[in-house]
């Protein structure tokens, strides 16, 4: 009777074992597979980044300096969507009209609304409009494709108005980390 009460009890033991080796190694299996997406997403994200360029080309000051425009070329080869704009960060460092020096990162607007910027315009090449996914603000779809260039409008209130006989510094940061900066001398 002892040798029947012995196998059992073995048999209990490796089937202890038998779970708990199991258990270790989906633990381990799932711990690997967080990893490998973990690893998937970065090199992702990387890629973007290598694949993004951006290049400020030009930079207006008007009507006073309470109306600011910029042109951003896409010389990249990874388009942009529409719906990333909100992420994009737009610093700029000036003095207004009241001689303050000030440091904005001025957000993303779908329409024209002071002290937010938004797309005025898209160029392919010069000219006015798209070559393909067309940008629509009104539902934030289409991208800013490579070789197109948007034009981009900040209306300020006059308390943030730009002093346009002093210089302005302004970045302009992709969500992915890419950025630009353009220097306006003033004059």
């Amino acid at each position: 009777m002892s040798g029947f009460g012995t196998l059992i009890g073995v048999t209990f033991v490796i089937g202890l074992l038998l779970s708990m080796i199991t258990s270790t190694f989906t633990m381990n299996l799932e711990a690997s597979s967080q990893s490998f997406e973990s690893l998937s997403e970065h090199s992702l994200l990387f890629e973007k980044e290598l694949k993004s360029k951006i290049r400020i080309d030009n930079v207006q000051i008007k009507q006073g300096g309470t109306v600011f425009t910029a042109k951003i070329s896409n010389i990249g080869s990874y388009s942009i969507r529409a719906s990333e704009f909100y992420k994009i960060d737009l610093i700029l460092d000036y003095t207004n009209t009241a001689n303050v020096k000030l440091a904005l990162r001025i957000p993303f607007s779908q329409r024209q609304t002071q002290n937010k910027w938004t797309v005025k315009n898209i160029y392919t090449d010069g000219v006015i409009g798209e070559a393909s996914n067309p940008i629509r603000l009104t539902t934030l779809s289409g991208h800013w494709d490579p070789n197109e260039q948007i034009e981009i409008e900040v209306q300020f209130s006059s308390s943030y108005a730009i002093n346009q006989d002093k210089p302005l510094i302004m970045t302009f940061s992709l969500p992915n980390g890419v950025k630009t900066s353009f220097t306006y001398l003033g004059g």
